[in-house]
């Protein structure tokens, strides 16, 4: 029997004003995970379960087989932690029904992002994915990127 290893980061570094960024996966990494109809209600519903637990939406990029998100916390009462996990538990219920063929993994990946500079690396970095993956030219043309720090960079 394999044990499971704890999550590495404590609970507390996702409360409060912390910037994280996020990679939800597909489990097999199947590559057929993105249309229009699964991501404009994936995005509707991080939007949701982002406004529940206070936080903002920095930036979001669909690949084929995974999601970026950087997730930034507006108050003291902000928990980007059960922001993420409420987010695929809804989604994991929406894909079930509409994607059956298609589960989130069980974990997702994550690391803080520590001060501004940093953050215009990671959101750079999440907008060239689509470039590094050769399915456009420039991350402008990829018509599934978004959040509210990358409006301003169009």
């Amino acid at each position: 029997m394999v044990r499971e290893q704890k999550h590495r980061l404590p609970i507390d570094c996702y409360c409060g004003q912390v910037v994280i960024a996020f990679t939800v996966c597909l489990e097999l990494r199947h590559a057929d995970f993105v249309d229009d109809d699964a991501t404009t209600e994936i995005i509707q519903k991080l939007l949701d379960m982002s406004g529940k637990y206070s936080c903002e939406v920095a930036a979001w990029c669909f690949m084929p087989d995974h999601l970026h998100v950087i997730l930034r916390g507006l108050t003291e009462r902000s928990h980007l932690w059960m922001a993420t996990t409420a987010f695929k538990q809804t989604t994991g219920f929406w894909l079930a029904k509409h994607r059956p063929h298609l589960k989130w993994q069980k974990d997702f990946y994550d690391h803080v992002i520590e001060d501004e500079e940093n953050l215009e690396t990671q959101i750079q970095y999440i907008l060239d994915n689509p470039v590094r993956a050769g399915l456009v030219e420039n991350w402008m043309q990829y018509p599934r990127i978004g959040g509210t720090m990358v409006e301003t960079l169009r």
